[in-house]
């Protein structure tokens, strides 16, 4: 994993890709149209592909879900939203 993920996107912002090592990608592997996780040759996550639909990323159903869903949130547009995150409870 890099010690720095990184968040880019294209020039429309309505791609967005998240880079988590630099290993070589083995695999890509298709949830829906609209998300893409890469894997190495361990089955490791790589990077994760979305495009935003209706103002919005869709991490339902995705590994590493609330990881992905923090390195998004702190990187994107405040019109773009992301959903379908696990819940997080606070401590009382």
């Amino acid at each position: 994993m890099l010690e720095t993920p990184i968040v880019s996107s294209n020039e429309r912002g309505d791609i967005f890709y998240v880079k988590l090592s630099d290993a070589p990608v083995c695999r890509t592997r298709e949830f829906g149209d609209d998300r893409l996780l890469d894997y190495d040759a361990d089955d490791n996550i790589v990077g994760a592909e979305f495009i935003v639909i209706d103002d919005a990323i869709d991490l339902s159903n995705l590994p590493d879900s609330t990881l992905l869903s923090g390195l998004l949130l702190a990187s994107l547009p405040s019109e773009v939203s992301v959903i379908g995150t696990p819940s997080i409870r606070l401590a009382d």
